[in-house]
C-alpha cells in the first residue's frame, strides 16, 4: 500500500471469541491504529485508517491474541 493513503481492511471473526486489530511502528512499540475489539462468530467488521506516511514495515497484530495473531504491514 502506499504511504499516507487511505486503508480498510476487513475482518470475519469466526471465533467466539474477542479479537481487534492494531498497528505498531514496530513489535512492542509505539501504537499507531488500534481498531475496537469485536466477538463472533460470524461477525464481519471493516477498519479504516490512513497508512504511515514513511514507506516501511510496521506490526499488525490482535491485541488480545498478539503471539498468535500478528504480522507486517508493507507501505511504500
Amino acid at each position: 500500500m502506499k504511504a499516507g493513503a487511505p486503508i480498510t481492511v476487513k475482518f470475519t471473526n469466526n471465533d467466539p471469541i474477542i479479537h481487534n486489530f492494531s498497528v505498531y511502528d514496530k513489535k512492542g512499540g509505539t501504537e499507531l491504529f488500534t481498531g475496537d475489539l469485536f466477538k463472533g462468530p460470524n461477525v464481519t467488521k471493516e477498519e479504516h485508517f490512513t497508512a504511515p506516511a514513511k514507506p516501511g514495515d510496521y506490526y499488525f497484530q490482535c491485541d488480545v491474541h498478539p503471539d498468535t495473531m500478528f504480522g507486517t504491514l508493507v507501505v511504500q
